[in-house]
């Protein structure tokens, strides 16, 4: 398999990384490798989401009761993906959209790059929350 290039973007349920500018919780440091995490924390019994840069401490950007949530991707062919690139052999590029789900009821939050031509329309909140 031919290696991942680390300007890509690469994302798994429980994980987000790629480039970013001024990243957030983050000092204006310009671009860096930013990841996005979602870990449990037993004694808390909280989700939480971090964001780091490389070689930074994370920062803890959202907090949720339980150990629920994820990332979910939407692909060119406007389908929602677990994991980014769905297919490394037709790497897409960057996600026309990311959902985080917390797992809470009414409380996806959607990070969207602006629309690219041939880019689906951004999902409604009611396609969203089908599996």
């Amino acid at each position: 398999m031919e290696p991942v290039s680390p300007l890509r973007v690469r994302g798994t349920a429980r994980e987000l990384t790629g480039l970013a500018a001024n990243p957030p919780g983050e000092a204006a440091i310009g671009v860096g490798r930013l990841a996005l995490r979602l870990g449990f924390d037993e004694k808390s019994g909280e989700t939480r989401l971090t964001s780091s840069v490389e070689g930074s401490e994370p920062v803890v950007l959202l907090r949720w009761p339980g150990d629920r949530g994820g990332f979910r991707y939407l692909s060119s062919a406007g389908e929602w993906v677990e994991m980014w690139p769905p297919d490394m052999k037709s790497y897409e590029g960057v996600p026309s959209a990311i959902l985080l789900e917390t797992g809470l009821e009414d409380a996806p939050v959607i990070v969207a790059r602006p629309p690219a031509a041939g880019s689906p329309p951004l999902p409604s909140q009611a396609s969203v929350k089908e599996p």
